[in-house]
């Protein structure tokens, strides 16, 4: 089984890797000073995205509570349905009145 310093990570050119020694007498891994920067660098964006996360459920919970549900587009249909209807008995009850007015009219002035 061959050990993993002979293992170069996908995409990465490998390169002659040297072993730190800390001040302890211990090997440190290579690249110590760039892993941390880089771990650093994915804690700061793990807040900002929990940050984010946090105002988007915010968000979406108000948005929520006012969305309509199926009942409330139901009603709205049931709703707007009788008001097509009585505007459209309104419409002919109307037009029929100002027909009669108008022939009644015409029969008493002619």
């Amino acid at each position: 089984m061959s050990s993993n310093a002979s293992v170069a990570p996908y995409g990465v050119a490998r390169k002659s890797r040297k072993i730190s020694r800390s001040t302890n007498g211990g090997d440190l891994p290579p690249g110590d000073d760039e892993m941390e920067a880089r771990v650093t660098a994915l804690e700061n964006t793990t807040t900002e995205i929990k940050e984010k996360l946090t105002r988007l459920e915010t968000r979406f919970e108000s948005v929520e509570k006012n969305m309509a549900t199926k009942t409330d587009i139901a009603e709205l249909k049931m709703a707007m349905a009788e008001g097509f209807t009585n505007q459209t008995k309104w419409f002919f009850s109307t037009a029929t009145a100002v027909a009669v007015i108008a022939f009644t009219a015409a029969k008493f002035i002619h």
